[in-house]
């Protein structure tokens, strides 16, 4: 997938085009959105500096294999300020959870095991 913003280059009919022979999903703003991509080019400038900048990589699977890693680290141990200092899937689970908590009040036995699962997972 390749996603970008709404530039002349990017939605050109022969730019599109080579995307489609090569089998890349094109992704673009929604019009009128130009913060569309906040979220992914903060996470890609976040990796650029934190795993890439002055790495030298001596074939494709090497760079693969540092991109893999960093994107778990980044989801599950890189802390971020916007959640609360948690990584985003500790973010996620405890968000789940406390939704479910407010649902307890119907089925009580199963949402206390399903928070307890996702707390105990974290560990």
């Amino acid at each position: 997938m390749f996603h970008s913003d709404r530039g002349i280059e990017y939605a050109a009919f022969e730019y599109r085009n080579q995307l489609a022979r090569l089998g890349i999903i094109q992704s673009m703003n929604r019009p009128g959105k130009m913060n569309d991509n906040a979220h992914m080019e903060s996470f890609f400038h976040s990796m650029k500096a934190e795993e890439l900048h002055g790495r030298r990589f001596d074939n494709d699977d090497q760079l693969r294999q540092a991109i893999r890693s960093y994107i778990a680290f980044y989801n599950q141990q890189r802390l971020h300020s916007a959640l609360r200092y948690l990584p985003p899937v500790a973010f996620e689970r405890q968000q789940a959870c406390n939704y479910v908590s407010i649902k307890a009040v119907q089925d009580p036995a199963r949402y206390q095991l399903f928070c307890a699962a996702s707390v105990n997972h974290l560990d």
